[in-house]
């Protein structure tokens, strides 16, 4: 069944890439980075600091044929990573496939294969701490899969922390035993002990039709699979076949409407079902003054007795410049979270930023804010609430060197069994980037972090983040 399968993929790239040789280029590109990366307080905790440096090797090499009706391509990157304090090492090679061909003047085929195998030292945390500093310390994998357990409804993101921690102990209680007994045991890894290998691999087949001006059907199917060779984390295979139709009516209205379709298949937790129909209509009252109106429905279901949820968001933005150097975006979210074992939840969210070109590069600042409520305890009561401000700004000193920085600042709040939790958040950071002797660019970021916050479950802190990197990059003709 193996042989099988690598046949009918060896047919599918030949197909796409039949053409004649002439008409083809080709060319290798090339490049080597090496960094370090210093963290002045890598628990993110108010006492008992602990700082470390981390040094990196990393490398890409892809392989790049490009016809006049198809592409073909080959990319590998291996990243090594030494953390100083550990004296550990991280690993992980990517290894990338791309074929694509034109069928016709209309009609577009691609295949990609992107495989990544990784190989890591745990992260260091145990059975003392809280759930939430647990999470805290917790790497994006292991933070990746306790949000699916106990957060359903959501996609994990880095700038989620600050909603997730104010939330994990209450998702945690209303979770059943077996996603709790998970949870422990990801999150409690004896102080770091042993290494984490696993790899995933991403199929994906997509046709892509133009039929008319900023009109397309497209039409895709993906094949997902994470293999974990040492951990607790669930073995997984997903497929996901999608549609997506855009449709440009006239020169005011373009239309668009989708459904994605999921299948997860995971070896120690519930099956999961995902149904995602979506609907977007755009009307342009001039070339630059936009607003587009949204409808997402996500249906998520368990063959099992993890609690399913439906997510219905309605959506408003419009964009407008007001003359050739400002724009400006707003936008307005109404949802209603339905999950079967906890409390509706409804949420308004609204947005508004502005950017300015400046001579040398951008100033823009985005305004946000949240409100949202729950119905667990049988009337709606106020649940978290949260503005946030962000500033960044980018300018170009001469052509070989730019440079960006940026600041913002949330404030929330959540209740947790009547009690009010209150959390600020305040980032910062600025960034240089310098290219010279053609082949070579040197980059320097600076990242400043600070969280004060009443909650019992969280220290209040402060880190320091400084990385640097020299790469050096070529591309040639073969």
């Amino acid at each position: 069944m193996a042989n099988k399968k690598k046949v009918v993929l060896a047919l599918i790239v030949c197909g796409l890439m039949s053409t004649t040789a002439a008409a083809r280029q080709t060319t290798f590109n090339g490049s080597v980075v090496m960094g370090s990366a210093y963290d002045s307080n890598v628990f993110q905790t108010d006492n008992n600091r602990t700082d470390e440096w981390q040094n990196s090797l990393e490398a890409k090499l892809a392989l790049e044929s490009k016809g006049v009706d198809s592409l073909l391509s080959l990319s590998y990157n291996p990243i090594f990573t030494h953390n100083d304090r550990r004296d550990t090492t991280a690993k992980r090679h990517d290894l990338d496939l791309k074929a694509q061909r034109d069928i016709s003047e209309h009609w577009r085929m691609t295949l990609d294969n992107a495989y990544s195998y990784q190989d890591n030292p745990y992260f260091e945390s145990n059975a003392a701490l809280s759930l939430a500093r647990q999470f805290q310390r917790a790497d994006d994998f292991t933070q990746t899969e306790v949000v699916r357990l106990l957060f359903p409804e959501i996609v994990w993101e880095p700038n989620q922390l600050t909603y997730v921690l104010s939330e994990i102990s209450t998702r945690y209680q209303q979770a059943t035993s077996q996603d709790r007994n998970t949870v422990r045991n990801l999150l409690n890894t004896n102080g770091g002990q042993g290494r984490q290998r696993y790899f995933t691999n991403d199929l994906s087949l997509t046709s892509i039709y133009k039929f008319a001006e900023d009109s397309q059907l497209v039409m895709g199917y993906s094949l997902k699979l994470l293999d974990n060779r040492t951990g607790i984390q669930a073995d997984k295979i997903g497929h996901n076949p999608t549609i997506d139709l855009t449709w440009r009516l006239n020169k005011l209205w373009l239309l668009e409407a989708g459904y994605n379709y999921s299948y997860k298949h995971f070896d120690t937790t519930d099956d999961s079902t995902t149904n995602n129909p979506h609907l977007r209509a755009s009307y342009n009252f001039t070339a630059n003054n936009k607003l587009t109106a949204g409808f997402d429905y996500e249906n998520i279901t368990y063959d099992g007795n993890t609690a399913s949820s439906t997510d219905q968001t309605f959506s408003l933005s419009w964009d407008k410049d007001l003359d050739q150097l400002t724009a400006i975006n707003s936008g307005l979210d109404l949802s209603y979270n339905n999950r079967e074992a906890a409390g509706d939840e409804r949420e308004l969210a609204v947005s508004l930023g502005i950017t300015r070109r400046i001579d040398r590069g951008s100033i823009s600042v985005n305004g946000d804010s949240s409100w949202t409520a729950s119905s667990g305890t049988g009337s709606w009561s106020d649940l978290r609430q949260a503005w946030g401000l962000t500033t960044t700004v980018s300018y170009q000193f001469r052509q070989d060197l730019t440079s960006t920085a940026d600041i913002s600042y949330e404030r929330r709040y959540a209740w947790d069994n009547q009690a009010k939790t209150t959390y600020n958040d305040l980032k910062a950071g600025a960034g240089l980037s310098w290219n010279f002797y053609r082949w070579f660019s040197l980059d320097i970021n600076y990242d400043y972090k600070l969280l004060d916050s009443d909650s019992v479950y969280l220290d209040d802190y402060n880190e320091h983040l400084i990385t640097i990197k020299l790469s050096a990059a070529n591309q040639w003709k073969l």
